[in-house]
């Protein structure tokens, strides 16, 4: 079962929906404003990430699930669920969360959520895990709303091993 849309969620103001992104330009063009407004907040680069080819974004498209979040045709969040290391092949990880400045603290990132969890749990997966910034209360107490709790691990975040990360899992069973 694939999962393409979810029904409209509304906040205060125009609604909010959510979709999986399947084309690679859209990705690509999502992927790289989010690395140019926030580059502190990724494991990558803008720089590094621009000079992807066609085949290396197709191929991001199929190899996990995209989604952005959009309010009145505007992309207003980006989030990614990917596969977690192959000792676990019935868990799933979130990455690249990033909600545009505009629309931080609403209802933004929450919907992503429910939409990356509500697919692994409709695929038979019974973990979703992620990492969160030591420090990043805002994002911490999000996942803990959506049920997220830690785990007690934690790594280097690449970029900055001076931060660590501390991971987050979401039982789905």
């Amino acid at each position: 079962m694939e999962v393409q849309s979810e029904p409209a969620l509304t906040e205060k103001g125009p609604s909010l929906v959510v979709r999986r992104i399947s084309d690679w330009r859209r990705l690509r063009d999502l992927r790289l404003l989010a690395l140019a407004e926030a580059p502190y907040a990724f494991g990558s680069t803008l720089a590094r990430e621009q000079a992807f080819s066609e085949a290396e974004w197709t191929a991001r498209c199929r190899g996990a699930v995209w989604v952005a979040a959009w309010r009145s045709d505007v992309a207003v969040g980006l989030a990614c669920l990917g596969p977690a290391q192959a000792s676990e092949p019935s868990c799933r990880r979130i990455f690249s969360m990033w909600v545009s400045p505009r629309a931080r603290g609403g209802a933004v990132a929450g919907a992503m959520l429910h939409f990356l969890t509500g697919w692994a749990a409709a695929e038979g997966y019974s973990v979703v895990r992620l990492h969160v910034a030591a420090g990043n209360r805002r994002a911490f107490d999000l996942y803990s709303r959506h049920g997220f709790r830690p785990t007690g691990a934690s790594e280097p975040i690449r970029g900055d091993p001076q931060v660590s990360a501390l991971e987050l899992k979401l039982d789905l069973v």
